[in-house]
């Protein structure tokens, strides 16, 4: 199990009961990922900061920007960004990967190429995996400590939110920072 992997994303636990999304694509711009998602075209390039004052948090806003030859997309507070629908546009031509939570403590994972959801499953029962080809990536989810024969323990000091990131991570070679999305950042609310 890669248990640095889990430390490389303990920044996103404050973040755990309020929910949040982070969606990655491959190769695209930061642009037209925000296309690709739903952004109205009414974007400004700010910090967090500046993010919060502009549009508080009373709709579904995204910051997007990119690192390492993929976009990604973070969403506070809501899921909107990583929607099924959402994740097969992000994922049309290239691949794209999400991980959300929602306030409610539901949590999800899913990997998409070419527009069609590979494979994709909630963090609590990863063992339930649905797509086009739901036993792709067994092997690493296995690595990253995700349990693929039965539900993530109940009683587990961590969060699935956690190994979900590190798998993340291993599928695309992300791996972001709490700096990384302070910013400036192109930002704008989800209208779709």
């Amino acid at each position: 199990m890669e248990q640095t992997a889990y430390q490389d994303w303990a920044w996103v636990r404050p973040m755990l009961s309020l929910g949040f999304c982070l969606t990655v694509a491959h190769g695209l711009d930061p642009q037209t990922l925000a296309d690709r998602l739903g952004v109205a075209p009414e974007r400004e390039v700010l910090r967090r900061d500046e993010a919060v004052d502009w549009f508080e948090v009373t709709e579904p806003v995204v910051r997007v920007g990119r690192v390492a030859g993929w976009a990604f997309a973070f969403q506070e507070y809501g899921a909107e960004a990583g929607r099924p629908d959402a994740l097969r546009a992000a994922a049309v031509g290239t691949e794209a990967v999400t991980v959300w939570r929602t306030a409610s403590a539901l949590g999800w994972f899913g990997y998409a190429r070419d527009g069609e959801i590979v494979v994709a499953f909630e963090l609590d029962s990863p063992h339930r995996r649905t797509g086009s080809a739901p036993q792709e990536l067994v092997d690493v989810l296995a690595r990253v400590g995700l349990p693929t024969e039965q539900a993530w323990p109940a009683r587990s000091p961590v969060s699935p939110v956690l190994p979900g990131l590190a798998l993340l991570t291993a599928v695309s070679g992300v791996r972001l920072t709490g700096a990384d999305l302070d910013g400036p950042l192109l930002t704008g609310e989800i209208t779709g």
